[in-house]
């Protein structure tokens, strides 16, 4: 969400960054004091890639990258996830001729598990990406975004969520777009679509999830901005609400 207006910087918030949980043992008896153990799960999130498999002296950035995310992935296989806030794709050249193809292969060779809706994913056309993540190989990850709704049809464009599982543990990520989306992209290639506001629709999400017992953890990804400090603006008014 770079081109926000007067050099705001973007902060995409993971609201949970890390899970370290208290797992009850069953005791011998009754009225035994239960032992505890704790699971430590490791959560690595990105956002704002660009595209950015090389950089500008063309280091390799992406294996690089790779490289770190797969040896905390390899420390704690069974509970690691991978995330992303969005903005994938467009922003290097590399990325930019091939219409974000190397960069779904990348995401995919590190295990991606899923991305919120960056708003430089409507800088081809919504469809485009749609297309690009069918075709071969195609993209192992999902796009969640809770409050983006077609306006023909009234129905969402995408998943509100995705459960992931990990070591008996089912953690829901749900995603969000910001409002101001609108006012940073190309009219054209968001005429068809609604953005509602991602406080009523995220509380909504999570609250089914909740009621039908559809998690046991719940994590908010939202591609949103901040002001040019880094510590205020819209992202953090909405954690506060």
């Amino acid at each position: 969400m770079r081109i926000k207006r007067i050099g705001a910087k973007v902060t995409s918030i993971l609201l949970t960054l890390m899970l370290l949980l208290s797992m009850l043992q069953p005791g011998i008896a009754s009225l035994a004091k239960a032992e505890t153990t704790q699971k430590v799960y490791d959560i690595i999130e990105i956002t704002d890639f660009h595209g950015t498999l090389l950089d500008s002296s063309n280091n390799k950035v992406a294996a690089v990258l790779a490289d770190r995310i797969k040896k905390v992935k390899n420390s704690n296989q069974d509970r690691f996830i991978f995330l992303s806030g969005g903005d994938l794709y467009q922003g290097s050249p590399v990325s930019n001729v091939l219409v974000g193809r190397p960069v779904k292969e990348f995401l995919n060779n590190v295990g991606l598990d899923v991305s919120a809706l960056g708003n430089h994913e409507f800088d081809w056309g919504l469809d485009t990406i749609l297309n690009m993540h069918k075709e071969q190989p195609v993209a192992n990850y999902d796009f969640i975004c809770s409050n983006l709704y077609e306006k023909a049809t009234g129905k969402r464009v995408f998943e509100p969520y995705k459960i992931l599982e990990r070591d008996g543990l089912k953690i829901a990520v749900v995603g969000a777009i910001s409002t101001e989306t609108p006012t940073i992209v190309l009219p054209k290639h968001v005429e068809n679509y609604e953005f509602r506001d991602e406080v009523t629709e995220i509380n909504a999400v999570v609250k089914d999830i909740r009621d039908n017992s559809k998690a046991d953890v719940v994590l908010v990804l939202i591609h949103e901005g901040s002001d040019k400090s880094g510590s205020a603006g819209r992202i953090f008014d909405i954690t506060k609400i």
